[in-house]
């Protein structure tokens, strides 16, 4: 009776642990097939400029007129935050196909997942901030689950393009005079891995393009006399730059998803086609509308250059060549606001001796003070360009990867260069993820612009108000 007894109690408990091990199994499966949220932390600019981190980047003298050490703030113009109606794209790589692809005729090889931005009310540790535009985009964790896993995971990536750039954009635009085309290019990409189907997915978007941030210090326009009946001068007037550009870079790219990368980390971008080179127009923070004055005469008043004195004409940009790629972004007419270059403010005052070379300082036509100093008055320009990285020549090129033209008072047009071979240790290089702030001086006899002093800093930022965790090593 009693082994009776035992085997029914035995028989009871197994029934019982198949019940529960059935409640629990039902109980992980999901109503819907579909990945109905996801979380997304965006990219932010990696930002130096607060006051204690500057000494890092002056030269090195205690003179109250060097220029200031570069700064940025990205408030000024990036918006950190996602804008309702944003869209992130998530496709999936596997063993035989990457993420995005698409054949012959355009149609997707893998599926493309379109997910828009509807709340902020989302942590990294907790909610949601995206949902599918449409349940026909919606990810299909069967989808997920039959195309197969790389390795260990199943391998999600993640595209966003800020504004209102399209999916497949695969170029930055060669026109940045505008802040829409200059946003255009801040193209950020995540690399996501989850060996658990029906999991909650994050993604971590960092920024894959070169971000240049430019200051150029520009002589104040002034007349250094008269050689028989011609007068002399050197410097310019507020409204004198009309062109800055980036030159022969290559504005195709390619994201390497292939390559040695861990899960919520930035995946690799390589050039797509070396033989496509664009001259990139960039964006001016001092910009102006036609016709309006500047408020920053510098002189005293004689030959300003001011707006009215000059025709539309003399600042409008050289036709570019014909492209050979799709250009991302909107034509930037010449008669727009964006086409018009101003300085930042008033004139400031700097020791040019603290960074000009011997030879070229001893030409200067600007007088050496008993403390050795040599003070010029200058004007500020600063500009914005994204691009992606180019080859290790790219900042090496004849006559120069950067140049600026301006008007001069003979209504001729002078073209100035920089190439980054005069610079010593040679560190400049246009390389992926990061922020480059350059401080640049015309000088006033010469065609080569000079680096003052430059703050190189990782573009890979990712701190929102989300409060994101350090990297680990494992999966999530």
């Amino acid at each position: 009776m009693a082994n009776y007894m035992k085997y029914g109690l035995l028989l009871l408990a197994g029934v019982a642990a198949f019940s529960c091990a059935k409640d629990s199994a039902d109980s992980k499966i999901p109503e819907s097939p579909y990945l109905e949220e996801l979380t997304v932390s965006r990219a932010a600019l990696a930002i130096p400029g607060e006051e204690e981190d500057d000494t890092d980047t002056d030269t090195g003298s205690g003179s109250d007129t060097k220029p200031e050490p570069p700064k940025y703030n990205g408030e000024e113009i990036f918006d950190l935050d996602f804008k309702p109606g944003d869209i992130i794209y998530v496709s999936q790589r596997t063993r035989s196909n990457f993420p995005f692809s698409k054949n012959d005729t355009g149609s997707e090889i893998n599926p493309i997942y379109v997910y828009q931005y509807y709340t902020s009310d989302a942590s990294w540790e907790d909610g949601y901030n995206f949902k599918p535009k449409s349940m026909d985009k919606a990810l299909d964790w069967e989808e997920v689950r039959e195309l197969r896993s790389v390795g260990n995971g199943f391998v999600l990536c993640a595209m966003y393009y800020p504004g209102d750039g399209k999916e497949g954009t695969r170029a930055v635009p060669s026109d940045q005079r505008s802040l829409t085309n200059l946003l255009r290019a801040d193209i950020q990409a995540a690399y996501h891995s989850t060996s658990a189907l029906y999991s909650r997915v994050r993604f971590k978007l960092y920024h894959v393009m070169n971000y240049f941030k430019i200051n150029l210090y520009v002589p104040v326009f002034k007349e250094t006399g008269k050689e028989g009946e011609d007068q002399l001068f050197s410097g310019y007037t507020p409204a004198s730059l009309i062109n800055a550009w980036v030159k022969k870079a290559c504005p195709e790219f390619l994201i390497n998803w292939s390559g040695n990368i861990s899960s919520d980390t930035s995946p690799g971008v390589e050039i797509a086609n070396e033989d496509h080179k664009a001259d990139i127009a960039m964006y001016s923070h001092g910009h102006a509308a036609v016709g309006e004055n500047s408020g920053s005469d510098g002189d005293d008043g004689d030959g300003d250059g001011s707006d009215e004195e000059q025709s539309d004409v003399d600042r409008t940009r050289a036709d570019e060549p014909e492209l050979a790629y799709e250009d991302p972004g909107e034509p930037v007419p010449d008669d727009s606001v964006w086409a018009t270059i101003r300085p930042l403010g008033d004139p400031i005052s700097i020791n040019v001796k603290e960074f000009l070379p011997d030879e070229l300082a001893k030409i200067q036509p600007l007088p050496t003070e008993a403390d050795g100093s040599m003070v010029d008055e200058v004007y500020l320009f600063s500009f914005s360009v994204i691009i992606p990285a180019q080859p290790a020549a790219f900042t090496n090129q004849f006559p120069g990867w950067m140049q600026f033209q301006f008007k001069e008072p003979t209504e001729t047009t002078k073209n100035y260069y920089f190439n980054s071979q005069f610079v010593q240790n040679g560190t400049l290089q246009a390389t992926k993820g990061t922020l480059q702030i350059m401080n640049l001086y015309l000088p006033r006899k010469g065609d080569e612009v000079i680096l003052i002093n430059a703050d190189i800093k990782p573009w890979t930022d990712v701190e929102t108000d989300m409060n994101l965790p350090e990297k680990k090593d494992d999966k999530k």
